[in-house]
């Protein structure tokens, strides 16, 4: 039977809807009696099993898989030995025997004893087989091929013990919870069943498919580690600190004074290339990866470019891997009062697709530091970076099971990612005092003001013959001659390094350094890497912490927040000391001395107005908290606002809010920063929209110095001017920012399950995780996310860029942040998914959960399809038109699925509540065609047939309603 309707973007197409009928029909009679099967739909991805209704509506909702042509999960046999593509339903199987996964899963763990790697045209000898690496593979195998109990054929010992440890792992269940379980079904087995008794046991079974990790001795001092030369040292060389704890003469083991957990690299990098699915995306970023002007990996831009021309023996292979590196501090307690912080570093490889990358399951913990390092970082790096430079130099020899040939491995790190102390930490350069730019280093323009270093000088990126150039009192009481920064080189940096005089293991520097390099704190471990200093960037600048204190700064100031706002009494007397900007002194009056209320402030009935529209804001559910419980309306300020709490405020609410409260001068100045955060975090990027970025963000920051204090401009602000440019290096922030980052530390605090030892809770419940997530690589419904087998995102399309990064809207139109791709707005080159009117699928259609399907939805569907199939005197629709295209999307709705509002027309954001209603459907309604002309696929849709889908959607929307009644969240449409 033809499946060309899976393909079909329409779908309430006929078409479409009878495919539907045709797959649920299929599933009964291939699953009989079953109630729940897999469901095959776009988000489910065949991992989730539903109830046969909720399947038809969530393939109508969110459309199926384009790649699930062959029903095999739901029953279907393929004919492997036939040349042709065709499926054969002769002979029906049952679903794949979970046995038969978990006997994929340990071949893949240990290839040598499945496959013969010694085939014809091997570039060399194999590595030979350790033993003790064929005794784990023994001991899987028969735990894999013994019975959970005489007569059972659905469960192995192994299968039970994955699939249990897989539900303690998803759902958070504690040790004594699961031995308590784990013996409950122990007794409900029968007597000679062979399933552990408790987790103890069940974690030995499990060990073999993990990787495990070493416990290095470190220094209470963090001077050294006994790791290497000093592993049998019993005291510290440095300050002589002993290596244990002083304990009773009684006792007969030693208690260490530190201890630092380290994963290695190499077996974990190896495991990438040990299944067919991770094996093949590894090579994506050379093999399928489109190379045109616009950015949507790193692999598209400047520093991984020049690193391939660089090394030109790294990058022919595709196989070798690309990392980046990123650490950060939590407190494991969740508390604020005990003073504990746990740093992880982390690796990600940069070889997958984008839909990949930067996912929890690709990242690699390799180093677990008991308390923050400092600057002492270097000491717990050198494990990490002797491994890093055996790979760029030796290698390790890998299998690699889609080719079934060894290779020799090869990694370099290409970037790390760090919030800014982070950053000083690892780089070794002070993000502290006059020097705090790490790109500008030296040359950077700093002055003290109003008891603080400021950051001034953004004119020197402007032309040389630029007009404000030549202005002082509108800035800084001076005119300005200079040219921009010089850049650094790394061999510049590391001529530096090499001249300074370093106190060994890099805990101190010389008091004889020259006193132009002060910044310097130690010398990075990095640095031994050695392709290290050939990077063009090898410290990547956070974009959402730059945007958080950006966020900070300019709100409290705007709003005058005590405590947040850079107008204070000592940079109004700075104003007077430069002698700049007389509006703006003091008011002295007789002896007292007052502060007035500055022109880019609101006054009280304005800020409480604002802060009455920011509490009146609804966002779908999932798209940000609920940010009106951090509006504090009497009070005049915010509490409690999280890092994408300011992400979406900059980006959506800031513009729309201030624009009737604050002069135009001030208003236009912020709408443009916060339309450069929108564009620069999106992402697609396109180099064209980065090179104005570049210049529109010096003139953002030159119009500030024009109204704010110089006490304003702290460190990040200023380093705003630097990352347009190090999107064009390194691609799309998305890559390079920690929110995936803090996201994990969220999950990994999560794990702490004995308060006295977090750092032990936290390691043990990562390698477990570790097992499990290599299970899901051969058997997707064992993984707890549901991206291995997803398609690619429709945003990364060559063919269909994001609209919105081409499109400049004039400084006093309302900025316009990218849309996320199932959100996008319709146009003649790409119809809209289905026939229901465009005003609905302007509001998040994908977040809403299926209803369900009632008997008189179901009447209300079969009416439609037949008065859409039955002839009419009514002529059809015509199809929208790319100029009709706004009127259609009238509203704009605060949340993923707003749209633009045209720029002569009056922004309905600031509208009230009641007028951001539902619109009855258009009589204007595109047609079902795949090349928007109607020449092909289904009739074009009535106005009737609108109305009547309509009826079935409001349907729908009243059951969800219902549903939903006592959660919070709202839904825009």
């Amino acid at each position: 039977m033809s499946r060309r309707w899976i393909q079909n973007p329409n779908r309430c197409a006929d078409e479409y809807l009878d495919g539907i009928e045709d797959f649920i029909e299929f599933a009964r009679r291939h699953n009989p009696g079953a109630t729940r099967i897999r469901c095959p739909c776009r988000r489910c991805n065949n991992t989730l099993f539903e109830s046969i209704e909720t399947v038809g509506f969530h393939l109508v909702r969110n459309g199926m898989i384009e790649t699930y042509s062959i029903w095999n999960l739901h029953g279907e046999q393929v004919d492997h030995a036939s040349s042709s593509n065709a499926p054969r339903v002769d002979n029906v199987e049952p679903i794949v025997d979970p046995n038969d996964q978990v006997m994929g899963i340990i071949q893949d763990a240990f290839p040598f004893a499945s496959t013969n790697i010694n085939q014809e045209g091997e570039d060399d000898v194999p590595t030979p087989i350790d033993s003790a690496e064929f005794e784990q593979y023994e001991k899987l195998l028969k735990n894999a091929n013994q019975e959970l109990y005489p007569g059972c054929e659905s469960f192995s010992v192994l299968t039970a013990i994955v699939e249990l440890m897989h539900g303690k792992i998803k759902y958070r269940m504690s040790n004594l919870c699961f031995d308590y379980f784990l013996g409950v079904f122990k007794r409900m087995l029968p007597t000679d069943n062979c399933l552990p008794k408790d987790h103890k046991h069940a974690q030995k079974v499990l060990h073999g498919l993990g990787l495990g990790y070493e416990k290095i001795h470190a220094c209470k001092n963090n001077c050294m580690l006994f790791y290497k030369e000093h592993e049998t040292l019993d005291t510290c060389p440095i300050c002589n600190e002993s290596r244990f704890k002083m304990t009773s003469q009684n006792r007969t083991t030693k208690i260490l004074q530190k201890v630092m957990r380290y994963l290695p690299l190499k077996p974990r990098l190896q495991r990438l290339y040990m299944s067919m699915h991770t094996a093949t995306d590894m090579r994506w970023h050379k093999e399928k990866r489109v190379d045109d002007d616009v950015m949507r990996h790193p692999a598209d831009g400047e520093a991984w470019k020049e690193f391939d021309r660089t090394f030109p023996e790294f990058a022919a292979d595709p196989r070798n891997v690309r990392l980046g590196l990123a650490t950060d501090g939590f407190n494991p307690y969740g508390v604020l009062n005990q003073h504990h912080s746990t740093w992880p570093i982390f690796a990600f490889p940069y070889n997958l697709p984008p839909w990949k990358c930067m996912k929890k399951e690709y990242m690699m913990m390799n180093v677990l530091i008991t308390e923050d390092p400092g600057r002492s970082i270097d000491v717990y790096l050198r494990p990490l970076v002797d491994e890093l430079k055996d790979l760029w130099t030796n290698g390790v020899r890998t299998y690699d099971k889609s080719t079934g040939r060894m290779f020799t491995l090869r990694a370099a790190v290409m970037w790390t990612v760090n919030d800014f102390p982070a950053y000083a930490m690892v780089s070794g350069w002070s993000t502290k005092g006059y020097m705090a730019c790490p790109v500008c280093k030296e040359d950077v323009t700093s002055g003290w003001h109003a008891g603080k270093v400021c950051y001034l000088g953004h004119r020197r990126w402007l032309p040389w013959d630029h007009e404000w150039r030549e202005k002082d009192k509108e800035f800084d009481g001076n005119t300005e001659r200079r040219l921009r920064p010089r850049e650094w080189s790394g061999d510049e940096i590391l001529e530096q390094l090499n001249r300074l005089d370093f106190a060994p293991f890099g805990k101190t520097v010389s008091r004889t350094r020259p006193s132009t390099h002060l910044n310097w704190t130690h010398k990075p471990m990095f640095f031994e890497l050695p392709y290290w200093s050939k990077l063009k960037l090898r410290h990547n600048l956070d974009v959402m912490h730059v945007e958080k204190n950006v966020f900070d700064t300019l709100v409290g100031t705007i709003l005058d927040i005590e405590g947040k706002t850079k107008d204070t009494i000592k940079a109004r007397l700075d104003l007077e000391r430069m002698g700049i900007r007389r509006g703006l002194w003091m008011n002295r009056d007789s002896d007292k001395a007052r502060r007035d209320l500055a022109f880019f402030s609101m006054k009280p009935n304005d800020k409480k107005e604002f802060l009455k529209f920011v509490s009146s804001v609804k966002f779908p559910d999932g798209y940000a908290s609920n940010i009106a419980r951090c509006v504090n309306v009497d009070g005049g300020k915010f509490t409690g606002l999280k890092s994408h709490d300011c992400h979406v405020f900059m980006q959506r609410l800031l513009p729309v809010g201030i624009r009737h409260l604050l002069p135009e001068d001030v208003v236009k100045p912020i709408m443009l920063l916060s339309r450069f955060f929108s564009q620069l975090t999106a992402k697609t990027l396109r180099r064209t929209d980065m090179f104005q970025l570049r210049h529109d963000i010096v003139q953002v920051l030159c119009k500030f110095e024009m109204i704010f204090p110089p006490a304003f401009f702290t460190s990040m602000i200023h380093v705003m001017v630097h990352l347009p440019e190090e999107a064009l290096l390194a691609g799309p922030v998305n890559y390079r920012w920690m929110y995936p980052i803090e996201r994990l530390l969220g999950e990994l605090k999560k794990s702490v399950r004995n308060r006295a030892k977090p750092e032990g809770s936290i390691i043990e419940a990562w390698v477990q995780y570790e097992s499990l997530t290599f299970c899901g690589i051969n058997d997707p419904s064992l993984l707890l996310p549901h991206f291995w087998f997803a398609p690619p995102p429709s945003y990364l399309s060559p063919a269909s860029p994001p609209s919105s990064l081409s499109v400049r809207t004039s400084a006093t139109s309302l900025p316009s942040p990218p849309l996320p791709p199932c959100r996008r707005r319709p146009s003649a080159a790409s119809p809209p998914p289905c026939s229901i009117p465009t005003r609905i699928f302007a509001a998040d259609f994908s977040l809403l959960r299926p209803p369900f399907r009632t008997p008189e939805m179901s009447d209300l569907i079969r009416r439609g399809r037949s008065m859409t199939t039955a002839p009419s005197s009514d002529p059809p629709a015509q199809s929208a038109s790319p100029a009709t295209a706004p009127a259609m999307l009238d509203h704009v709705v605060v949340g993923p699925g707003a749209s633009q509002a045209p720029a002569s027309s009056s922004s309905s954001v600031a509208q009230p509540p009641s007028a951001r209603r539902r619109h009855r459907p258009t009589d204007t309604i595109d047609t079902t065609s795949t090349d928007g002309t109607g020449a092909s696929g289904s009739q074009p849709v009535t106005k009737m047939d609108a109305h009547i889908r309509y009826a079935v959607f409001v349907a729908a929307m009243a059951v969800q309603k219902q549903a939903r009644k006592k959660k919070k969240g709202f839904y825009a449409f």
